[in-house]
């Protein structure tokens, strides 16, 4: 009589466990569909060495939108800069993260958004002819985006120009320059 007891529940044990496997699987293939699904969307970011810092550029769908996806190794103290203000800070940890740079006009003036790690900020360009290109025609304007092919792999000891803008009349002027490296970087560059 016992060991009928102990059969049953063995037998109710192992369709019990069958059906846990089944259901776990079956999540498991829904994780993995979403997991392609995004993946198509912000792309691969292989890292290969987890002490450098990776970029990669991200399509968007909107004109003066730009979004790289980006890799910092932990232990790292980094620093953005943009024409008249900067951002920094620093992460223990290795962080995967989206950044994102939008310009806008506004009331006659240039606003440009910047967004990473959590934080974000706006400020005003106030340069009537950005105005007039973001407004009238945001696609005459010359961009160079860092990773806009390719990823990057950024070194400690250096400042990288993530994205730069110019009037197509005068190419070498630059109306706006976002730059990412460590502190230890830009302190360097001051010198």
């Amino acid at each position: 009589m016992t060991s009928r007891f102990i059969n049953g529940g063995l037998i109710l044990l192992t369709i019990i466990g069958g059906l846990m496997a089944t259901k776990a699987g079956a999540r498991n293939q829904q994780l993995l569909t979403t997991y392609r699904k995004l993946e198509a969307k912000v792309g691969s970011l292989p890292i290969r060495d987890k002490t450098k810092v990776y970029f990669l550029a991200l399509p968007t769908e909107e004109p003066l939108h730009y979004a790289w996806r980006v890799y910092l190794p932990g232990n790292f103290q980094y620093r953005w800069e943009y024409n008249s203000g900067s951002h920094s800070g620093s992460n223990s940890n290795s962080r995967e993260f989206i950044a994102q740079v939008r310009f806008r006009e506004s009331g006659g003036q240039g606003q440009v958004f910047f967004q990473a790690l959590g934080g974000s900020s706006s400020l005003s360009l106030n340069d009537q002819n950005l105005a007039n290109y973001l407004k009238e025609r945001p696609d005459q304007l010359v961009v160079q985006q860092l990773a806009d092919k390719n990823i990057h792999v950024a070194n400690d000891d250096e400042v990288n120009v993530v994205l730069r803008l110019a009037l197509p009349e005068e190419p070498e002027k630059t109306i706006f320059e976002l730059k990412f490296g460590s502190t230890e970087a830009f302190e360097k560059q001051a010198r």
